[in-house]
């Protein structure tokens, strides 16, 4: 389902961060006063770990499969 995607983390930049942001303030996350801005910093790392957090996944920050995964099955379910 997410294979294509790629294990983005703080200090990433790209389309791959600006999707993750978009998707995490789509779900109500606070990204911080810059936005959306495809830059991977403190505010982005932040809303991934609460993200993690509250999905019971493991709390490290990384955008890896795993949190790819449960991040676009919730935006489709809140989608749809």
């Amino acid at each position: 389902m997410t294979g294509d995607f790629p294990t983005i983390k703080r200090g990433s930049t790209g389309k791959a961060v600006v999707l993750f942001q978009c998707l995490l303030y789509d779900l109500g996350y606070n990204i911080g006063n810059a936005g959306i801005d495809g830059i991977y910093g403190g505010d982005t790392l932040s809303a991934c770990r609460s993200f993690q957090k509250m999905n019971n996944l493991i709390v490290d920050g990384i955008c890896g499969n795993q949190t790819w995964t449960q991040l676009i099955k919730m935006w489709w379910e809140m989608s749809y």
